[in-house]
């Protein structure tokens, strides 16, 4: 009947939809649809923490091992304790170190990086009884857990708030926060400000390249920019182009070239002296949901490690990717969904899917490009968009499904590029 169609409508999963009726009637399968076909794939090894407490924010490659906080509360002594944590990605085993402040105050840990010898770098916030006041310290902690020092900075950041802790090649420190980046040497001592000096100029991204030289990514009026940072001289020294806009905080190490840097989607290698970003995959392709990737690096072997974060269902993981030949995985049958946004929502059902089937994928084809907007006008960036999806969908690279978030149905339908399900639904249990 026509009110069950409505509802089998609503309900269904997209998904299920495609693998039922596209395999059949697919524009794109039955004219192109995905030809590209790729060389290479990174094959995703899932990989658990079998401890409690675990948490993934912040949680850093460091050598082979992953590094991240943990707290455990003591409901008979109304007390908590910090503890500097360190998986090991070669045996799966878990090492807890405490913190061990110098003096009993209310301690508030939240920015850390973590050096190779294990010892840890951290913002502290510090709240007297009432909250109403708080006091800010950078604070290092060597591999046993022990303070060795905390450095006063509440003046440095009165007008401001931090964000993010580097350290580079040298063992130096780097905060930034807002327009400004705070220099410290190894042992905590004030070195200087290098500020951007304009409101406009907010830090997007910090870290150091694989010689351990210190970057920044910053936002400057719409437009993504790469420098380095002169902390000598204290200030910003040369600037690059073409750096994709990430969705990290965090600049991390390349395989082969300067820095690993993703956008959501995709994940690509820069290479600072030819100003270029080459792609290597796509997050989806591993099973991926890329808007939940927290942190990533390269393993010496040349895997990456990825850290995801859910925050919708809780659900965290570690993934382990190696590169492997194409012709070495088995292959589905692709379906392509073509979105202009192509949101969070849309890729968790579509990893969840590929999760689940062997014998079909979605990949999802987005049409806006944030990389190439500079800001300026929205409205011709959406119209952009839209431009590419009308020509692949007037063109041999027609989708299969499309996502209809933020287009003209009337206009698309007047096109006849929709298929009516209800044929096969009345077949479908």
């Amino acid at each position: 009947s026509t009110k069950k169609r409505t509802i089998y409508g609503r309900v269904l999963v997209l998904a299920l939809s495609v693998a039922m009726a596209f395999s059949l009637a697919a524009c794109g399968n039955s004219s192109g649809g995905e030809t590209e076909k790729k060389e290479w794939i990174w094959v995703p090894e899932f990989v658990t923490i079998d401890e409690e407490n675990v948490s993934t924010y912040d949680m850093q490659l460091v050598g082979g091992d992953l590094y991240y906080q943990s707290y455990d509360y003591d409901e008979e002594t109304e007390k908590s304790t910090q503890s500097i944590c360190k998986y090991s990605l070669a045996d799966g085993s878990v090492t807890q170190t405490p913190l061990n402040y110098v003096e009993e105050k209310n301690w508030n840990l939240n920015r850390i990086a973590f050096s190779q010898d294990g010892s840890m770098y951290g913002i502290t916030n510090v709240y007297d009884e009432d909250y109403s006041k708080s006091e800010t310290f950078l604070c290092k902690f060597d591999a046993q857990g022990n303070q060795i020092f905390a450095e006063d900075m509440t003046d440095l950041v009165a007008e401001s708030y931090v964000d993010s802790v580097a350290i580079d090649g040298e063992g130096r420190v780097y905060v930034s926060g807002d327009t400004n980046i705070w220099l410290f040497d190894a042992d905590g001592n004030k070195q200087g400000t290098v500020s951007l000096g304009s409101d406009s100029n907010w830090i997007r991204a910090m870290g150091s390249d694989k010689e351990g030289r210190m970057y920044i990514c910053y936002n400057n009026s719409g437009n993504t920019v790469l420098a380095d940072v002169d902390f000598d001289g204290k200030k910003i020294g040369s600037t690059y182009e073409n750096f994709p806009s990430g969705n990290n905080d965090r600049l991390m190490p390349g395989i082969d070239k300067d820095f690993l840097v993703q956008d959501g989607n995709r994940v690509y290698e820069y290479d600072v002296k030819a100003q270029k970003a080459t792609e290597l995959f796509t997050w989806l392709d591993s099973d991926i949901n890329g808007n939940y990737v927290q942190s990533f690096g390269v393993l010496e072997d040349g895997r990456i490690v990825a850290v995801t974060m859910d925050w919708e269902t809780g659900d965290n993981g570690i993934a382990l990717l190696s590169k492997t030949k194409a012709s070495e995985v088995p292959q589905k049958e692709t379906i392509v969904i073509g979105s202009l946004y192509g949101g969070s929502d849309i890729q968790s059902a579509a990893v969840k899917f590929n999760k689940s089937n062997d014998k079909y994928r979605i990949s999802i084809r987005g049409y806006l490009d944030f990389n190439s907007w500079d800001g300026d006008d929205y409205q011709a960036y959406i119209a952009d968009g839209i431009n590419r999806m009308n020509n692949d969908i007037t063109s041999n690279n027609c989708p299969d499904i499309l996502d209809l978030s933020g287009l003209n149905i009337k206009q698309l339908a007047a096109k006849g590029v929709f298929e009516d399900l209800g044929a096969y639904l009345d077949k479908s249990e």
